[in-house]
């Protein structure tokens, strides 16, 4: 069926037509005022000038005179003519521009059956051949949907129990994608693993087969009502009443397999997904057994897909251990790919946060050799972090081990800096001496961009011995790295501790050169860094070393108060007053 796309088909005959007409209309319509002021000024001249030679009973110039406005009086009114009878008689632009289009298009778009509400998501699949972002897995359980040829409409889709939609696995999509027919799992399979793993109870009776039938047509009934009736309203309104079960009660026997399929399908879109996970959240319902089933038919797709990921992650927040690692089992060995994958690190995460220490650590075991790159992704590193913050101590030994080589370099990249920092802040006494060792012989990194963030958790969470090296370093530069824009930064954060004796030695300092009369305080206030520093210098010290500070600066008032940064510290001692 064809559609009427709104960017419509024009030809080209008809915009080179189009594009000279307009032309000529504006020709005609400039040459109008000109000669219409030619006409006006001729006919003064003339008129004046006839009025002068009847004055003066002369006639010669009379019969010219006649001649010339007679000419230009008929070809003025003939453009005139000519340019109204264009924009009379010619069509206008919107006349044109309907006369041009293809009539099949418009006849289409009359009789056009309404379009079938999840359309716009297919647009997109079927040019990649896939239902989701996917990683050496199948491109969807519902390939016959994917591969049909024609819009999707309300009457071709009914999901469930119509053969013409299920008869449209061809030979040409079984050979492009040949794990369509050997690599993907069977719901029988599924549900056959599930119930021997689940139960534990090896082969069942014929009394518990009698009631897993009867079980299964229920579910069934319950599943076609949400899929079969209107599949629109199904995914917002849920399950059906009694009088829609009855309307389709011929088609009550219905195949598990297409239903479980269909199930899985529906996380790939944006309504369908939130109605599965609307499911998930319910107490055990039979439809919520089904859905969890249908999920383990190719969980790996699900995970870095844009709307399955939160199906997926909505899995880890059940109660059921045993199914959340089944389910992780499906994707372990595509953790490396999920890490770097924006969302599928979200999944990772998620995992981390809810799995057994068990599964925590066989997560990690798959990222540990390429650990360095993860830290440095912009999504790994978030993988590595969540792996920081819920893993045993002993893995923390393990990253460091790894990652000690590369710390200077690490504590300096835009992704790096974030793990160091996250070991400060989760790490044990050991694990941060072990991160000092190096970092402490690369204090230089106070003026890097990243750098200083880590310099900051190194002096907040060590212990005195690492704070008095960092704080020595930056006594003996205090006035440049003071008007440094990442240096300043660290000062902060040592005049904002409570203990006086990290911040003596920074006021002490100062003082010892204002009593010498050293200077470099003035050029400090006239700073857009130092002067914020100097204002929270102010606020830290104690009264007697305040007094002399601002003696000193109140000394220098004329050579800050035309400064533009200067005014800020000045404000701020008025403040202080107060």
């Amino acid at each position: 069926m064809k559609t009427l796309h709104s960017s419509k088909v024009i030809h080209t005959d008809f915009i080179i037509f189009f594009f000279i007409f307009q032309l000529l209309r504006c020709f005609l319509l400039f040459f109008y005022f000109i000669l219409f002021y030619l006409y006006f000024f001729f006919f003064a001249f003339f008129s004046v000038s006839h009025f002068l030679h009847i004055c003066l009973y002369t006639y010669k110039y009379t019969f010219t005179y006649l001649y010339i406005h007679t000419y230009i009086y008929i070809y003025i009114h003939t453009y005139i003519y000519i340019y109204i009878c264009l924009c009379i008689y010619l069509p206008s632009s919107n006349t044109i521009r309907t006369m041009f289009f293809d009539e099949t298009y418009i006849s289409d778009l009359k009789n056009m059956h309404p379009i079938f509400k999840f359309k716009e998501e297919y647009d997109k699949p079927i040019k990649l051949n896939s239902c989701s972002t996917f990683y050496d897995a199948i491109p969807s359980s519902n390939e016959e949907i994917l591969y049909f040829n024609k819009t999707l409409t309300e009457e071709q889709i009914s999901l469930l129990n119509e053969e013409e939609v299920y008869s449209m696995r061809n030979e040409k999509c079984l050979e492009n994608f040949p794990n369509l027919k050997n690599g993907k799992k069977s719901p029988e399979q599924v549900i056959n693993k599930i119930s021997s793993e689940g139960d534990g109870k090896g082969q069942k009776g014929k009394a518990e087969e009698e009631g897993a039938q009867k079980g299964t047509a229920k579910k069934s009934e319950n599943i076609y009502t949400i899929l079969c009736t209107d599949v629109r309203d199904a995914v917002c309104t849920g399950i059906g009443g009694k009088r829609e079960r009855e309307e389709h009660k011929d088609k009550s026997e219905i195949d598990l397999n297409k239903v479980m399929d269909d199930i899985f399908f529906l996380c790939f879109h944006k309504n369908g997904c939130e109605y599965i996970i609307r499911k998930l959240k319910e107490n055990d319902t039979e439809e919520k057994q089904i859905i969890l089933n249908s999920l383990l038919i190719d969980a790996r797709s699900l995970c870095p897909d844009v709307y399955g990921s939160y199906v997926a992650q909505s899995i880890y927040d059940l109660n059921d251990e045993k199914y959340k690692e089944r389910f992780t089992d499906e994707f372990l060995k595509h953790t490396s790919f999920l890490a770097l994958h924006t969302y599928g690190c979200r999944l990772i995460q998620k995992s981390l946060e809810s799995l057994s220490d068990e599964y925590k650590c066989k997560i990690f075991k798959e990222l540990q050799d390429d650990l360095i790159a993860y830290i440095c992704h912009q999504n790994g590193n978030h993988v590595i972090q969540k792996c920081i913050e819920v893993l045993p101590s002993k893995n923390i030994d393990m990253i460091i081990n790894i990652i000690e080589e590369y710390l200077p370099f690490l504590s300096s990249h835009a992704y790096g800096c974030r793990i160091v920092q996250r070991i400060y802040e989760i790490g044990n006494i050991q694990q941060i001496k072990r991160l000092n060792e190096k970092i402490i012989k690369k204090i230089h990194l106070i003026k890097n961009r990243y750098g200083n963030y880590v310099i900051q958790k190194c002096f907040e969470y060590s212990d005195d011995t690492a704070r008095f090296i960092i704080t020595d370093e930056i006594v003996n530069d205090i006035y440049k790295l003071s008007s440094h824009k990442y240096a300043c930064n660290i000062i902060e954060k040592i005049l904002l501790k409570k203990e006086y004796r990290y911040k003596k030695k920074i006021i002490k300092k100062i003082v010892n050169d204002i009593s010498e009369g050293n200077e470099n305080i003035i050029n400090i206030c006239k700073d857009c860094y130092g002067n914020f520093m100097m204002q929270k210098l102010l606020t830290t010290c104690r009264r007697k070393e305040r007094n002399l500070i601002v003696k000193t600066i109140i000394e220098n008032l004329d050579k800050l108060k035309d400064e533009t940064y200067g005014k800020y510290i000045l404000r701020a001692i008025n403040n202080l007053e107060t």
